[in-house]
């Protein structure tokens, strides 16, 4: 890994991603995205249809929180990088004071949030929420470490700590169903993985120097601003992972039941882009800040491949997606051609409102970094409102919604970067 060049102070400043280290972020992407493929094939093959809705559920759910907590990494990432550039300021706080509050607060919140009982689950299974809330917990920890190590520019732990979280998860899930394949006890493997963080601490000592960095502001600044990520991330996960919870919520409870195979679909055909994506937001955001100047040309360069991506893989989802869906969890799960073709390019979409967030809070421009997302969510609970069969419904809200908060983005981005630099800081 490239040596981080002392600043004034002595801290390492960032380090540019090189080519090896970008490989490895992108196969630890893959391979959490592969172990996502596993988990639920094992569990669709381990549990029945119905219970198989419950786990798609629960995963969601718990995913969601995740994708929630996601804003503490980009603005962990944010932050640090920033005082890397800047470093030896006083009145700062630290990576370590940020996992000790920010574990608490989800911990707290997420128990408190799982005792009111959303109704997300049935009585039979209300101990989910409580896994969900536990493990967020465990996630916020790691969120934080993935988005101080981006910011210090220590790509090889951060590839790491992905690659551990999704090998885990696998095996975890893989024994539990082979010895007791019940839905709460999936669930509860599958949520322990988050807590991998801890072998990381204690086998990697760049891991344990990042607990050092300086943030680029006092704690309560840092929370403020983190508290703006999590509105956004929380919009993003709804949109990204949270989506079957979404229409669960808007679906009558006898058309849901049914719909398991259509749930795994929005998993499947999301995977392959946005998994990878999500796990290199916080580098994104981190080489956002380190290079202002080219930010617009990497975003063209980002959305013309995504648009290219998109078309192959619709085609492709069209052509082999049924016989993938039903080789993969069995006859029972077999979803049309143009379902999975439209899920396919709804998700570059996704990719696009992914990449111009993560620029829009790059820039520091907050309020329209969350109104982008908060504008595609609403567009999309509409779509889910509009009382048609739930797959029209699904590939509609999946298309349409993602540009809505796009064109938001977008707006405050132009508008930024015609700022002059000096003006911009």
């Amino acid at each position: 890994m490239q040596a981080a060049a002392p600043g004034p102070t002595g801290a390492p400043a960032p380090t540019a991603i090189g080519r090896r280290s970008s490989l490895r972020i992108t196969a630890a992407s893959l391979l959490g995205a592969l172990s996502g493929y596993v988990v639920l094939a094992v569990v669709a093959r381990s549990v029945s249809l119905e219970e198989n809705a419950v786990f798609v559920t629960f995963w969601s759910a718990l995913f969601t929180m995740y994708g929630v907590l996601t804003g503490m990494g980009t603005e962990t990432a944010r932050s640090v990088a920033q005082a890397g550039l800047h470093p030896g300021v006083a009145g700062r706080s630290s990576v370590a004071a940020a996992v000790r509050v920010g574990a608490g607060v989800v911990g707290l919140g997420g128990l408190l949030l799982a005792a009111t009982g959303l109704h997300v689950f049935d009585a039979e299974h209300q101990v989910l929420a409580f896994v969900v809330a536990l493990s967020a917990a465990a996630y916020a920890v790691e969120a934080v470490l993935l988005g101080a190590l981006s910011g210090r520019g220590r790509w090889d732990a951060y590839a790491g700590m992905l690659g551990l979280e999704a090998i885990a998860r696998v095996v975890l899930v893989g024994a539990v169903a082979w010895v007791a394949a019940t839905v709460t006890n999936v669930a509860v493997a599958s949520g322990a993985a988050a807590a991998m963080w801890l072998v990381m601490v204690a086998v990697s000592r760049d891991v344990r120097e990042v607990f050092r960095a300086e943030l680029d502001a006092p704690l309560r600044a840092y929370l403020g601003r983190v508290s703006f990520a999590a509105t956004a991330s929380g919009a993003s996960a709804v949109l990204l992972v949270g989506f079957p919870v979404l229409v669960k919520m808007t679906t009558d409870k006898a058309i849901f039941d049914l719909a398991a195979p259509l749930m795994l679909a929005i998993s499947l055909t999301r995977a392959p882009i946005m998994v990878p994506l999500t796990s290199f937001q916080s580098v994104i955001v981190a080489q956002f800040v380190k290079n202002r100047s080219g930010a617009g040309r990497t975003l063209t360069r980002a959305v013309a491949a995504l648009a290219a991506l998109g078309v192959v893989g619709g085609a492709a989802a069209y052509l082999v997606g049924p016989w993938l869906m039903a080789f993969l969890f069995g006859p029972d799960y077999r979803v049309e051609g143009w379902v999975l073709a439209g899920m396919t390019v709804a998700s570059v979409g996704t990719a696009i409102l992914t990449i111009t967030a993560a620029l829009t809070q790059a820039l520091r421009r907050q309020v329209a970094f969350v109104a982008g997302w908060l504008v595609a969510l609403v567009v999309s609970v509409g779509l889910l409102l509009t009382g048609l069969p739930i797959d029209q419904r699904v590939v509609g809200a999946l298309l349409i919604a993602p540009y809505a908060g796009v064109v938001v983005h977008a707006v405050a981005i132009v508008r930024e970067l015609r700022r002059p630099v000096a003006a911009a800081a």
